[in-house]
């Protein structure tokens, strides 16, 4: 039991500053900044067929197969299967460069060069030297010269190596070096498309998520492989090559990489993506015409896939817990929306257009932009491609300032319990109109000194009857604001001497009170003997955290700000919120609220300009 009958001595011993002069954070406006849009959105990508993160949520948290996972992204396709099929690929990087490729029993065109290295470059229309050296750096000696199309290739090694700027590749196969567009010459490597997929598959999707979920994740890394085998083979590329080894088709890491200065390799390939190739050998997926389909795939869907040449479905995998890409957030002045955008001068933003699939309304087709000369019309993915935001899956966050108006006379009246004052409204509705996102506003208020107040006052009169004095309102209101959760700040009043004292001095109605205060309802016989057994062996303030933490009260705490912010019950998706109440949630939980769509359409019509 504490020795103190009153809650002072509480925070006395807690080593926490009670006396008047202690000074709470107020809710004070701050300077409004440059006018900015924030833009909200989802998924990361076009969106078009199977998500990868997607599709790890699917295997992980729902046990799908990799067959599951294809069936439901590519809507109108079934498995079917190919040969081991050569393909080229283009080296981008060596586009428009003289080729170096290195490797022992190097050949060209089928005879042996005798050099450790060869230098090919073109000279004139379908024409190219050939210069050998010891190796990537020369000295290069003249060895005549050759057609478009000539083949470098190793007798004595698996494969040949081409030297990079400050490294080398190591590729399977050969490489051909070809004249391109009729002015310049590119680097291809050829190879067999399951041996292509094992430098593919892991720079498309981490090897590491077959380990997930106890093994589950593997599905993932055969769908993404089944997808990367379909896509290379369906998808036209140029005349000279099948496919190329960047994003623009997909990634292509060869076998190995070395250092100029090392002999030590970095493997371009893994043991768990190899797995997923070999058992997916051969597999596509075809239409009804027996024709394999370019099988596209991004990141992050965002929880509904954008439809085109398969059916948009609903991606509840994307809700994968560890994906980064489901909601990002990201902000622009108009300054740089203005250049970024290149319309001239902005003076506003709106979408006017979207594909109506998942929250918000879904992609955004089109996008206005009001400037000094006039509307402007861009689509939304040349909005994505010229601010480089995640996706064109996005909310222009631009308020009206009869809805800032709204929002911080709901802010007030929701977390304070009061009406702004006229300079608090003006300010702070200035502050959102020019851009400022209304989660800040709202942290403000909710981890405000006078929020704080609020707290404690109801706690003293749950506990003790009665109100705080100023020094120990003071005190207890720099507790909640050092920690942010009510759970510790009842702990304390709760667990007082004066609480036991107020109940009339038995645990068993200390526990009562207890429950009155915290559950709004009184403990039953049970639950009286038991607590206060507890208490007797543990202390109060251990019996407090309990009970205000338990779920039963921390569910009422969501139910309360549901109803008095959203006007509704709370939904079945809110499970997040009951766990964040345990630590800083009364801070966290209403910002949250706060800075919904939801929130923000429910005070226009609570607060009517």
């Amino acid at each position: 039991m504490r020795s103190s009958a009153r809650v002072t001595g509480v925070l006395a011993t807690a080593g926490l500053l009670l006396s008047g002069a202690a000074v709470l954070a107020p809710v004070t406006p701050v300077a409004a900044a440059e006018p900015t849009v924030t833009i909200t959105g989802h998924g990361f990508g076009h969106g078009r067929g199977m998500g990868q993160w997607g599709a790890l949520g699917y295997a992980v948290d729902r046990g799908w197969s990799a067959r599951q996972i294809l069936d439901h992204y590519y809507g109108g396709t079934v498995a079917g299967t190919v040969p081991d099929l050569p393909i080229s690929v283009e080296l981008v990087s060596q586009r428009g460069r003289g080729a170096i490729v290195t490797a022992p029993g190097l050949t060209v065109n089928g005879r042996l060069t005798g050099s450790g290295a060869v230098l090919v470059e073109r000279v004139g229309a379908g024409t190219f030297s050939v210069k050998t050296g010891p190796g990537c750096a020369g000295p290069w000696t003249p060895a005549g010269q050759e057609g478009t199309g000539l083949v470098i290739a190793s007798v004595d090694a698996p494969t040949v190596e081409v030297c990079e700027a400050g490294q080398i590749r190591g590729y399977r196969g050969d490489v051909q070096v070809v004249e391109r567009a009729g002015t310049t010459q590119a680097l291809v490597n050829r190879v067999r498309v399951e041996t292509y997929l094992r430098g593919v598959v892991p720079r498309e999707s981490p090897a590491s998520w077959a380990d997930l979920g106890g093994g589950r994740g593997a599905q993932a890394i055969r769908a993404q492989t089944v997808a990367a085998r379909s896509y290379s083979l369906a998808t036209p590329y140029a005349p000279y090559a099948t496919t190329c080894d960047t994003i623009q088709c997909q990634v292509y890491g060869g076998a190995w990489t070395r250092p100029f200065s090392s002999a030590t390799r970095t493997p371009q390939d893994d043991p768990r993506t190899d797995a997923a190739i070999a058992a997916t050998t051969g597999e596509v997926r075809k239409n009804s015409s027996g024709t394999t389909m370019r099988t596209e795939f991004s990141a992050s869907t965002g929880g509904f896939t954008a439809g085109g040449v398969y059916p948009a479905v609903e991606d509840l995998g994307d809700a994968y817990a560890a994906n980064p890409n489901r909601n990002w957030s990201a902000s622009f002045t108009f300054a740089d929306l203005s250049s970024r955008l290149g319309v001239g001068e902005l003076t506003g933003l709106r979408v006017t257009s979207r594909n109506g699939l998942g929250v918000d309304g879904g992609r955004v087709l089109q996008v206005v932009a009001d400037t000094t000369t006039g509307p402007k019309t861009l689509t939304g993915d040349q909005v994505r491609s010229r601010l480089g935001i995640k996706s064109d899956w996005f909310v222009l966050s631009t308020t009206s300032y009869a809805e800032a108006q709204a929002l911080v006379r709901g802010i007030w009246a929701d977390l304070l319990g009061r009406a702004p004052s006229s300079a608090e409204l003006a300010g702070r509705s200035r502050e959102l109109a020019a851009g400022r996102p209304t989660a800040d506003l709202a942290r403000d208020v909710a981890a405000s000194g006078e929020r704080a107040g609020h707290l404690v006052d109801e706690a003293y009169a749950a506990a003790l009857g009665r109100a705080p004095a100023a020094g120990e309102r003071a005190g207890w209101s720099q507790q909640f604001l050092s920690s942010g959760s009510l759970v510790e700040l009842r702990a304390g009043i709760f667990g007082s001497r004066e609480s036991l004292l107020v109940a009339g001095g038995t645990l068993e109605g200390w526990t009562d009170r207890l429950y009155r205060g915290v559950l709004a309802r009184g403990a039953t016989a049970e639950e009286r003997a038991y607590w206060a057994a507890r208490a007797r062996t543990d202390g109060q303030a251990p019996v407090v955290r309990a009970v205000a933490g338990s779920e039963e009260a921390l569910v009422r705490r969501l139910d309360a700000y549901y109803a008095r912010m959203l006007q509704r019950p709370r939904d079945s998706g809110s499970g997040g919120f009951v766990t964040e109440l345990r630590s800083r949630g009364e801070i966290t939980v209403p910002v949250g609220i706060a800075a919904s769509p939801e929130y923000r359409a429910k005070v226009q019509g609570r607060f009517p300009a």
